[in-house]
């Protein structure tokens, strides 16, 4: 076994080890951690004490296999639907999206999650809540929705593959599914995924296209790491600051 299958072995033996106590921890993180503002009016009126420019956190539980992980979806205010603030994220338009709206026949706040496993739907009287009903499918959940959301930067992600040009805006993943309070552990953009290792003292960003490959990059935890990277002959990765432009 190579040096690059022993890191990925290693990564996926802490998450099947940590899976059991990462859902005891989250329920407890719920109860530690209200939303910024509590107040959220049960009408479906939203919150006075939430602007809608302060944007909306969505934090996503995403177990897949044996992998688990907490995902934050910053949804910005995109204007108003029927009468009421509404906010979206775009991760790859189509392909990976959110988006939180005011349904006024129900009287309530409705989050769509679009992926590759369709048009997901959760309604909530309170646009700022912990809780929100589980989606149809049961791998991907709300875990609450937060008033504002931590600044953790923004990045576009340019994917060249063999001349097909796409472009992701990531967000931030905790492998552990609890602390979200720390540092990201990955990124992940729908197409592919960045992951934060330490091994015997040295951090790097371990950058992956699943079914293609991955190359390794020296870095920081605290931001990806800015520029163009080889994974495969053909296929590259260009990390680019600023939220992309679609």
């Amino acid at each position: 076994m190579n040096q690059r299958q022993r890191l990925l072995e290693q990564i996926r033996q802490q998450s099947i080890q940590k899976r059991a106590q990462a859902l005891k921890e989250a329920a407890q993180r719920q109860v530690n951690n209200a939303p910024i503002a509590a107040g959220a009016s049960s009408g479906g009126g939203g919150n006075a004490q939430c602007p809608p420019s302060a944007g909306i956190g969505g934090y996503i539980k995403f177990e897949f296999d044996e992998f688990l992980a907490t995902g934050l979806m910053q949804l910005d205010y995109a204007g108003d639907v029927n009468d009421r603030p509404a906010y979206e994220r775009a991760i790859v338009p189509i392909l990976f999206q959110a988006a939180i709206e005011f349904d006024s026949d129900q009287s309530e706040w409705v989050a769509y999650f679009q992926s590759q496993a369709g048009t997901l739907t959760s309604s909530s009287p309170r646009l700022v809540s912990d809780q929100w009903p589980p989606f149809q499918e049961d791998s991907v959940a709300i875990l609450e929705t937060t008033c504002g959301y931590p600044d953790l930067g923004r990045y576009c992600i340019e994917y060249n593959l063999g001349g097909n040009v796409l472009n992701a805006d990531p967000i931030p993943l905790w492998f552990d599914g609890t602390n979200t309070t720390e540092l990201p552990d990955g990124w992940f953009s729908g197409v592919g995924l960045f992951a934060w290792v330490e091994i015997e003292g040295n951090g790097f960003w371990i950058i992956a296209i699943e079914d293609v490959g991955q190359t390794f990059v020296p870095g920081t935890q605290d931001e990806l790491p800015v520029g163009e990277y080889t994974i495969v002959p053909g296929v590259t990765v260009t990390i680019s600051e600023g939220a992309c432009e679609f």
